[in-house]
């Protein structure tokens, strides 16, 4: 059993009278055309050069790089944190 709250007689007129004035549907769905993508063949040639020697640096700086862990002392010394506590969990 359920308890109907007491709504005011002006309140219920107020939006009776908001429903009734609508003109249009607000949830009309307008049809809308498909975009063409667009193709700039210069700036699709500039980002490949770009990311070609991206990529060679990248190669480069990791052939060099001889150790790929760091050890925690370190880390301890660059951060300030695990120099006196070396526990992970």
């Amino acid at each position: 059993m359920g308890y109907i709250a007491p709504v005011p007689h002006y309140q219920y007129m107020q939006y009776a009278e908001r429903e009734a004035n609508k003109d249009y549907d607000p949830f009309k769905f307008v049809p809308v055309n498909r975009i063409q993508p667009l193709f700039n063949q210069e700036r699709f040639a500039e980002e490949d050069i770009e990311t070609d020697v991206n990529s060679l640096r990248y190669n480069k700086r990791k052939k060099f790089s001889g150790a790929d862990t760091v050890s925690a002392e370190f880390l301890a010394d660059i951060t300030g944190k695990g120099k006196y506590i070396n526990e992970y969990v």
